[in-house]
């Protein structure tokens, strides 16, 4: 398929909150969901996501150290999503990388 790329970056340009929710609603059911989260320390982030506390989002950092300027509305946005629970119950488990393609 040629030029895909770049009709797919012109045509992400159009999709707004609305649309992404709208396709989260028709698509996914939430009781049928499963999530992988890969990093250090990954004993450490079930505690945190099984306690129900809030977690702060954090943006990547550039190569200087700086991380990208937000909008006061997007930062009042990311406080409200901190404070959503996760959902997440006592099924969480912690998978050491050598066994994750068993």
């Amino acid at each position: 398929m040629t030029g895909f790329l770049t009709s797919w970056r012109s045509a992400l340009r159009d999709v707004d909150a609305a649309a992404v929710n709208a396709a989260w609603r028709k698509w996914v059911d939430p009781h049928h969901l499963r999530v992988v989260l890969a990093g250090k320390d990954m004993g450490s982030v079930k505690q945190i996501l099984l306690s129900g506390q809030p977690t702060a989002i954090q943006y990547q950092r550039d190569a200087t150290g700086k991380a990208p300027e937000k909008p006061a509305a997007q930062l009042a946005t990311d406080k409200e999503i901190e404070r959503y629970p996760f959902g997440a119950d006592a099924d969480v488990q912690v998978v050491p990388v050598e066994q994750m393609f068993e």
